[in-house]
């Protein structure tokens, strides 16, 4: 078996690849590709053809390192390959020829890592019984209400998000095809909770959703949340990514509310390998590493205090 490596810059061919994948995932997609290149960077579409027909992909994006000590006229950066590489089987030799080939990239980047995430009712009737009112976007005067609510729940749950621009950019890429909704849950005129769904293959992406400080009571994330497996549905859909969870699914984890929460549509935990390095410069990967894991860890112990206080006070119901 001869497996070729080369670019691929056809956007039919690769998008028709992985939506025909199990697990072709979202931030694989022609179109999230697009979306690295609007916010500035570069990124490489890598394709594996056995006889002219693909039987991989890989896309990988380029960043610079954050070194704790810069040096002057010196810059390294790492190579990220978000929820990929894909393969039609398991023990591809296509596989093994995506990640050698990527040698001579990380050569040309002067890459650190290269970095792999291979991918393998009473709440809503009370929200209806309420007068919650769930409706699609119709103009830019929502966009901006969607985008309001994101911050307040980002300053919230103190969690990054990109600028407006960026989510626009997002919806600009999937929804001219049908691919891509923003629900919005009002109550009396006002909006107060919001999400970006996407589709993609027979998968619906639940991208992001966000939630006043206001009217939490009226329940209006699980109405909303009701109606996003609706819209998948309608739209041929198999299955609904509810995104992140817990690693350790123990009360007092990090996100352990919204754990909770996704858990009560029926939702269950899909583990993905674990994210693999493949480390090119060990000095300057082992200091990068070891400043980003002290953050992580205060961030933990933040977090941590934040959900043992909500679960004490029987609030771990993350509606944002």
């Amino acid at each position: 078996m001869t497996i070729i490596i080369q670019e691929i810059t056809d956007k039919a061919q690769w998008n028709g690849f992985l939506t025909n994948q199990p697990r072709g995932h979202l931030l694989q997609s022609y179109e999230w590709g697009e979306l690295n290149k609007y916010l500035g960077g570069r990124i490489y579409r890598l394709g594996a053809l056995e006889h002219g027909r693909m039987v991989g992909a890989m896309m990988l994006t380029v960043s610079p390192v954050p070194i704790p000590i810069p040096v002057p006229g010196v810059r390294f950066n790492w190579l990220y390959c978000s929820r990929g590489p894909t393969v039609e089987q398991p023990d591809s030799p296509a596989l093994t020829a995506l990640i050698e080939s990527v040698q001579k990239i990380a050569r040309a980047e002067r890459a650190v890592v290269l970095r792999l995430e291979p991918t393998w009712r009473q709440n809503v009737r009370i929200a209806e019984r309420k007068g919650v009112i769930i409706r699609e976007a119709q103009n830019d005067a929502d966009f901006d209400a969607y985008y309001e609510l994101l911050k307040i729940t980002s300053e919230r749950d103190a969690f990054f998000i990109h600028k407006k621009d960026y989510h626009r950019e997002i919806l600009r890429q999937f929804v001219g095809q049908g691919d891509a909704v923003l629900y919005l849950a009002e109550h009396e005129g006002e909006i107060i909770a919001t999400k970006m769904l996407i589709r993609y293959g027979d998968w619906c992406w639940d991208m992001f959703g966000a939630s006043s400080n206001t009217k939490r009571n009226l329940k209006p994330t699980y109405l909303l949340q009701y109606r996003c497996i609706q819209w998948a549905k309608a739209h041929g859909c198999s299955y609904f990514d509810f995104r992140t969870i817990p690693e350790t699914l123990e009360p007092g984890e990090e996100m352990w509310g919204v754990y909770e929460y996704k858990k009560g549509f029926g939702g269950f935990s899909r583990l993905n390998m674990p994210t693999q390095d493949f480390v090119y410069r060990p000095l300057i990967y082992n200091a990068w590493r070891k400043s980003v894991e002290i953050r992580r860890s205060r961030r933990h112990e933040e977090r941590r205090k934040v959900e043992l206080e909500r679960a004490a006070r029987g609030k771990g119901d993350h509606q944002g």
